[in-house]
C-alpha cells in the first residue's frame, strides 16, 4: 500500500495521496450520477418504444397490406362534435 501511494504521488507530481483519493472519489461520484441518469433515460426510451412498436410494425408493411388493415371511409364513424358549429356557420353565411 505504501509503495502504491508513493508511486501515486510520483505520478501526480508530488501531491498528497489524500488529495488525489478525494479527487478520485469526487470523479467517481460524478460518473456514477451520470450512469444513473443514462440508465433512467434508457428505461424511458424502452417504455416509449414498447408503446409504439406495434404501430411501427403495422406501418412497415407493404402499402397493399397496410391498406387492408385500415378501415374504409364507410366504416369510420362520423364525428358529430362540430356539427352544430358547422350548422351555425352555414346559416350565418346564407
Amino acid at each position: 500500500m505504501i509503495i502504491c501511494m508513493c508511486m501515486l504521488q510520483k505520478i501526480a507530481g508530488g501531491r498528497h495521496a489524500n488529495v488525489i483519493v478525494g479527487e478520485l472519489r469526487s470523479d467517481c461520484a460524478k460518473y456514477q450520477e451520470g450512469l444513473v441518469k443514462a440508465a433512467q433515460s434508457n428505461e424511458e426510451l424502452h417504455r416509449a418504444m414498447e408503446v409504439h412498436i406495434a404501430n411501427l410494425r403495422v406501418l412497415s408493411q407493404p402499402l397493399s397490406e397496410l391498406q387492408k388493415t385500415l378501415p374504409s371511409p364507410a366504416e369510420i364513424p362520423r364525428c358529430t362534435m362540430f356539427s352544430s358549429y358547422y350548422l351555425s356557420i352555414t346559416s350565418w353565411q346564407n
